[in-house]
């Protein structure tokens, strides 16, 4: 917050308890990235606590602190993310794979699903669970918090193959394919995310 405000001041608000059941990175990307708000833990559990900090320039005018709902600070999508959550976690992941049929992903180079089956056409390792991964890879680009939140891509295909009991080697690949070469990734995430790039820098090349 350095340099937006002259005389800065934290105020509270509340989140409100739908909030809370939701992935970590679903409530705290438009904290960080929209509102720029900043979340509470609790120093005994590590946990979000049900409140966060605003900073505002200047006192209000009864020098009170202020507490809002949650809902009225999140100007992007309201109370829409329970409800989105809620939908997208009843539709399989291999339903949302079809759909990215009607997605293009490029010019002359197809749709999302030819990329998948491009991807998954690569792989050289027989790893079911890999080949899952590479499957459904981009099935998450169809959610509804994706389309909102379009940084949440792989992360939210890693929660909902976890909501639909995938495997657990599946999941984390799909969570870390964008990562690039970050430290600390799976073998499977490395792995599924070199290849969709190539996939890309191949196409490209030759069209």
């Amino acid at each position: 917050m350095a340099g937006l405000v002259e005389w800065p001041v934290v105020h509270l608000g509340k989140i409100e308890p739908d909030f809370l059941t939701l992935p970590l990175e679903v409530v705290t990307t438009p904290f960080r990235v929209h509102q720029r708000y900043f979340l509470l833990r609790c120093p005994k559990t590590k946990k979000i606590a049900p409140w966060f900090g605003v900073v505002v320039n200047g006192f209000a005018p009864d020098g009170e602190k202020k507490c809002s709902r949650a809902q009225a600070c999140f100007t992007c999508t309201s109370d829409g993310r329970p409800v989105f959550w809620q939908q997208d976690t009843q539709i399989p992941l291999e339903i949302f794979a079809q759909r990215l049929g009607r997605r293009q992903f490029f010019d002359k180079l197809g749709t999302l699903h030819d990329k998948t089956e491009t991807v998954k056409a690569f792989f050289f390792s027989k790893n079911q669970h890999l080949l899952q991964a590479a499957a459904l890879c981009k099935a998450d680009l169809i959610s509804s918090i994706v389309a909102e939140f379009p940084e949440l891509r792989g992360m939210m295909g890693m929660y909902y193959a976890r909501h639909h009991k995938l495997p657990e080697e599946t999941a984390v690949a799909m969570g870390e394919q964008y990562s690039g070469g970050a430290e600390g990734i799976s073998a499977s995430g490395a792995l599924l995310g070199i290849l969709d790039r190539m996939d890309t820098l191949v196409g490209f090349f030759l069209r």
